[in-house]
């Protein structure tokens, strides 16, 4: 936590970071001579599980950085599945996919299907912000009682079916 003239920003601790980057560099070091689909498979619940825990604070930055740290370690991995293909192939096999940036995976599945698996990309989690109660607001006053209603519903995401376009106004 720090103070920005006046403004208490939370980014997520550098202890933090290293000890997902150790944990993936672990996981995918272990993962060598494995498919990328049982890479994917190990990798995304620890990335997704960081990156939900990180995402209600000012954490940018930190999913870039650590999602540009993993990308690398898994060219390093596909480098060293793969020593005598040129990065070429291995943009093309791994890292590309319906013209979208990323880790990939490509299986086809027992009708013949083809299936791709993406690796999730911590760097385009959607952030989300606490939105502040207002001051004179009182949850056991029964005319405020709509007000939170509406706010439960918004902030929890879960508007009711039907009702999307009754989102809260602008001054909630």
């Amino acid at each position: 936590m720090r103070k920005y003239k006046n403004k208490l920003v939370i980014k997520p601790a550098k202890d933090g970071i290293k000890a997902l980057v150790q944990k993936s560099r672990e996981t995918i070091k272990g993962m060598l001579g494995q498919k990328a689909e049982t890479l994917i498979a190990k990798l995304n619940p620890i990335i997704r599980g960081w990156a939900n825990y990180h995402r209600n604070v000012c954490s940018a930055k930190a999913f870039w950085t650590v999602d540009r740290i993993i990308h690398y370690q898994l060219l390093r991995w596909a480098r060293r599945s793969h020593p005598n293909k040129s990065y070429g192939w291995l943009k093309a096999k791994y890292f590309t996919a319906g013209g979208k940036f990323g880790f990939y995976a490509r299986t086809r599945s027992s009708t013949g299907e083809s299936k791709v698996q993406r690796l999730y990309s911590i760097a385009r989690t959607i952030l989300e912000w606490h939105i502040k109660v207002r001051g004179e607001t009182n949850p056991y006053d029964p005319s405020y009682t709509e007000y939170f209603e509406r706010r439960r519903c918004f902030v929890g995401r879960t508007l009711p079916r039907g009702r999307a376009s009754q989102i809260l106004p602008a001054s909630v």
